[in-house]
């Protein structure tokens, strides 16, 4: 049922409001029908559909949801539901709402007792969205942490999802951070190796790795920047309003 809710809500983005409106209304709340890990991505993905249609009066409702979701994910998997919620949050532009969900993230993460990688990189995404609301003072000292973090053992897993994590959480930080970041990033590349590994032609890890650090420097987020973000995200928006506008009208 998620993966099923999941694809209709990325289809409601496709039809004209007329269409789309009914099914959402009828849609949403099986959501809370379903196990609690799942609810949280998908609770952000209806806030993007009923921003993009302006259903503005599903707000409220839809942000408590998602507040209450997050608070209850496992901590493994809350870097993951943190980082997909704050990207749908981004893309309709609740900068408010964002820092709220934040401030229940920090709560839930102070007296979370997951395995300290799992923490760490749902730290990253906390990190990611403080930095993307301007609040690099705070989100600094986290991505500092997770540098540190680095440089102790740990397995070839554990390492490329902290790089990986850290790398997206740059991406979110001001330009020159994250391109320091980023490259101080590359060094890592020394401790990546398959050398256990049956693959006789190419190191998988070090695809992931660089994978990784591709993803970060090529981000929309770090090439635009705060301002041109709010811009994209605004503009963005205006176009989506006035193309469902004028489809709704002729259909």
């Amino acid at each position: 049922m998620a993966r099923l809710l999941d694809g209709c809500f990325d289809v409601l983005l496709e039809l004209p409001e007329a269409q789309a409106a009914p099914i959402l209304l009828r849609a949403w709340p099986i959501v809370e029908t379903l196990p609690e890990p799942r609810r949280a991505v998908l609770y952000a993905e209806v806030l993007v559909v009923a921003g993009h249609f302006g259903r503005t009066e599903l707000v409220p409702a839809l942000l408590d949801a998602l507040g209450a979701a997050v608070r209850v994910v496992p901590g493994d998997q809350l870097d993951r539901v943190l980082d997909q919620s704050l990207r749908a949050l981004r893309r309709i532009g609740l900068r408010n709402e964002i820092a709220e969900l934040l401030a229940g993230v920090e709560t839930t993460l102070a007296t979370s007792t997951a395995a300290l990688g799992s923490n760490l990189r749902a730290r990253l995404a906390l990190a990611g969205g403080l930095a993307f609301l301007g609040d690099t003072a705070r989100a600094l000292p986290i991505l500092d942490q997770a540098r540190k973090t680095l440089g102790e053992s740990m397995t070839l897993t554990a390492r490329l999802d902290l790089i990986r994590a850290l790398a997206q959480a740059y991406a979110q930080a001001p330009l020159g951070h994250a391109l320091g970041g980023i490259t101080e990033l590359a060094g890592q590349l020394r401790d990546i190796t398959d050398s256990l590994s049956t693959n006789s032609h190419y190191c998988l890890s070090v695809l992931h790795f660089v994978e990784s650090l591709v993803l970060g420097i090529t981000s929309d987020d770090l090439a635009l920047g705060e301002a041109g973000r709010r811009f994209v995200e605004d503009d963005e928006h205006l176009i989506r309003r006035r193309l469902h506008r004028d489809l709704g009208g002729s259909s």
